[in-house]
């Protein structure tokens, strides 16, 4: 009988230790795998999670970020055009299309300042086809910030030749403006760099931040009267508190940019209807939101800080959209909430003075 104990506590022990054995080499490969990875290719080839952005990212379990490598097409440099009120303006025809396979769009980029503390960009709502108001902007510099101001050329400015190509796919350009003024060396500083824009200007920054990486330019952005973080919520969902208004002219801009109507006038899309009857529209409007239950999508941006700054009865329902946003984030964000109705939350008194506030305490 004892023999037998013996045997069986001595089984007993060995198969305890190659257990454990097992466990740590897995566990060391597991480390070393992970130590050894240096771009999107191994850690996406190691089986690690992939965000589907553009560039699509991997993540790795130490919390490292990989982008994946996209060489567009070489372009012409933007050149520069000097005018009468000290104002520069490039013209670039490299925002934007070579890295999308959409149409080439062209921006005016007002650039002014001498940027001593950094470089702040600015953009207008809805298609951007105008500079945005210069109150904000003039106060940056005097602080000793250089601005730049986005306008996007053509009837529906960054929306001109997208229609039907969706948001994600469309909101492309704003990074690449960030990028080429970061990377070429145009901005006189560029140690700091953040950014505002309201409503359209918000999707631009968002999307940049979630699915194009300007998340490793930017330090600080302010997002005001937006952004939209589910399409699907604003255009079907009449439960929701963030429907958009049955006559808000945005529903036509939503549809004309999911290819449901030919200009932002047709009035028959299945936004300007409300008519969410069609599962695969439906799912469609999901997988272009920036907060999709559909897409595996990042929402960590360690090196930006993401302010919110909303007007709480904003006439749009901008504000329980941007929520959506706000929720979604993992990483340093800030929610600030202005007492009105006003949309264009940087035209507000109480909008406008936390911004200035943010723009010297956290632009840095």
């Amino acid at each position: 009988m004892m023999e037998n104990k013996k045997l069986f506590y001595g089984i007993l022990t060995i198969a305890v230790l190659v257990i454990a054995g097992i466990g740590l080499l897995a566990y060391q490969n597991k480390f070393i795998a992970t130590e050894e990875i240096t771009n999107f290719e191994e850690c996406a080839n190691a089986g690690y999670p992939i965000f589907e952005s553009y560039p699509r990212q991997c993540k790795s379990p130490d919390g490292k970020n990989f982008f994946e490598k996209v060489v567009p097409p070489t372009t012409p440099p933007p050149t520069p055009i000097s005018t009468s009120s000290g104002t520069v303006v490039k013209k670039s025809e490299a925002a934007c299309g070579s890295g999308c396979n959409l149409p080439e769009r062209i921006i005016d980029l007002e650039e002014r300042g001498q940027g001593s503390k950094g470089s702040i960009f600015f953009a207008i709502g809805r298609f951007g086809t105008d500079y945005y108001s210069d109150e904000l902007p003039a106060y940056a510099r005097s602080q000793g910030f250089q601005t730049y101001r986005i306008k996007w050329v053509g009837e529906y400015g960054w929306g001109t030749g997208t229609g039907g190509a969706g948001f994600r796919k469309a909101m492309c350009g704003f990074s690449d403006v960030v990028k080429w003024v970061k990377d070429k060396g145009i901005a006189a500083n560029s140690d700091a760099m953040c950014a505002t824009g309201n409503s359209g200007g918000s999707f631009q920054i968002s999307y940049g931040l979630s699915d194009y990486g300007v998340g490793d330019y930017l330090d600080m952005v302010i997002l005001t009267g937006g952004p939209v973080g589910r399409w699907d919520a604003g255009c079907f969902d009449s439960s929701s508190s963030g429907y958009f208004p049955t006559n808000l002219r945005g529903r036509g801009i939503i549809d004309y940019m999911f290819g449901y109507a030919q200009d932002i006038n047709q009035r028959t899309g299945p936004c300007v209807r409300g008519d969410g009857s069609n599962p695969d529209v439906v799912r469609r409007f999901q997988d272009e939101s920036l907060v999709s239950p559909a897409i595996n999508i990042m929402y960590s941006f360690p090196s930006t800080k993401v302010n919110f700054v909303q007007t709480v009865e904003d006439s749009s329902s901008a504000y329980p959209l941007a929520k959506f946003y706000y929720d979604a984030i993992s990483s340093q964000k800030s929610w600030y909430d202005i007492p009105g109705t006003e949309h264009e939350v940087y035209r507000m008194v109480g909008g406008s003075t936390k911004m200035k506030e943010l723009f010297v305490n956290e632009c840095r």
